[in-house]
């Protein structure tokens, strides 16, 4: 989780709200940090950013369903940016593991073994980290041995 909570730490945001939560999120007081970046949100709810970074302060808070909503609604905000398809990748792929993360029955996990590999694919066209890159495809190495 160390490597998410630095990519939020490092994110951009523009409200006084939003720069609260990164301080929350600081001290590891995740869901009020979520509360404070829905506050953000409220003045600019089509900042992809900012519904990153309040699904990366949902899933430090182990609020997976709600975590993945945000995380999903920043890559539609944002298709051309990696960060949210790369978050979307391991919680998916945590889900296919586990499906009672995001609620559902063991029967949900080839869906979210699917929307795992979507998510690796697009971190791999888009990334411009090569390491970024090489992860996500080590991920969907994985992905097709589970399979």
């Amino acid at each position: 989780m160390k490597p998410l909570l630095v990519l939020l730490l490092s994110m951009p945001c523009a409200a006084a709200p939003a720069d609260d939560a990164k301080q929350l999120v600081a001290q590891g007081r995740f869901a009020d940090a979520a509360r404070k970046f829905q506050e953000a949100l409220a003045q600019d709810p089509k900042n992809a950013s900012l519904h990153l970074s309040l699904g990366l302060a949902y899933q430090s808070a182990k609020s997976y369903p709600e975590a993945a909503a945000s995380l999903e609604r920043a890559a539609e905000l944002a298709p051309g940016k990696a960060h949210a398809f790369y978050s979307l990748g391991l919680l998916y792929e945590a889900a296919a593991g586990d499906p009672s993360l995001l609620g559902e029955q063991k029967s949900a996990q080839a869906k979210y073994w699917r929307k795992a590999r979507e998510a690796w694919q697009r971190v791999v066209e888009l990334a411009k980290d090569p390491k970024r890159v090489e992860t996500a495809k080590q991920h969907l190495a994985r992905i097709a041995e589970a399979r």
